[in-house]
């Protein structure tokens, strides 16, 4: 009942007792740590953005719709398909493709129990599993999507220079089914409110990392799914800019291509 009170009012909720040992996701963070350490020029080489598979390094260059002007921030996208880390995995960090694999295997497999849950009341028409069941990892059509991402520490004379209107990340939602998003304890500046669809205002809420926690929000396609009652509540995301380095790692699962065929 909490978990889907959570998911259809404010479309956030946090979860502990996962059952992710905290050394497994430590040390994602320690790898995605290792690889933005690396120069520029280094990254961009090691693993090329490829737009069409949504997959490689990106830096500062995500531009959202509502604010037209990029993030400031870089992330490191990998995409579970068959073909769309060819010749993208880093060489730097030393097996970050081995480690990267085995803590997406983790993520994947609490994603699916989350969408199990939810799945009865969600998607009452839906035979048991068939949301889980969408979403795979590695194969031809697979979209699911793990980001690793750097927010740089920002001087206040930083800011400053800034166009009018920049954040770290600007209002967005995520276009997936749910969003696993692991943090850093300390590592602040996420804020969300519910999607007002033009009904309301919007109200921000800080999304501060918990410890052995997992922040999760409801995303577009989910949302999609039940919309014909207006009972899933998808959620808008910023990151607000600031002095502390932030960094997250955002498992953005999403029902491979021809899930519906």
């Amino acid at each position: 009942t909490a978990l889907w009170n959570a998911a259809t009012t404010v479309g956030f909720f946090t979860v502990t007792g996962h059952g992710i040992p905290q050394d497994a996701i430590d040390a994602q963070f320690q790898a995605s740590k290792d690889f933005f350490a690396q120069d520029l020029a280094v990254k961009e080489a090691s693993s090329p953005f490829e737009a069409k598979l949504n997959s490689g390094f990106e830096h500062m260059k995500q531009v959202r719709p509502s604010t037209g002007l990029p993030d400031v921030k870089e992330s490191l996208q990998v995409t579970a398909r068959s073909d769309a880390m060819l010749d993208r995995w880093p060489n730097h960090p030393p097996e970050f493709e081995k480690r990267a694999r085995a803590f997406m295997e983790k993520s994947h497999a609490l994603a699916a129990k989350i969408l199990t849950l939810l799945e009865p009341r969600a998607c009452p028409a839906n035979a048991p599993g068939t949301l889980a069941n969408a979403h795979t990892l590695w194969g031809p059509d697979g979209q699911c999507t793990l980001r690793h991402l750097h927010y740089p520490p920002m001087s206040a004379e930083h800011v400053s220079s800034l166009p009018k209107g920049s954040w770290r990340a600007g209002a967005h939602t995520d276009w997936c089914c749910v969003t696993l998003l692991f943090q850093r304890v300390g590592e602040t500046g996420l804020e969300c409110a519910a999607n007002p669809r033009g009904d309301g205002a919007t109200e921000w809420a800080p999304v501060d990392p918990v410890q052995g926690g997992v922040a999760v929000n409801v995303g577009d396609m989910l949302s999609r799914y039940v919309y014909f009652n207006h009972r899933m509540s998808d959620l808008i995301d910023i990151v607000l800019c600031s002095q502390v380095v932030r960094r997250a790692a955002p498992l953005q699962p999403s029902p491979r291509a021809h899930a519906g065929d």
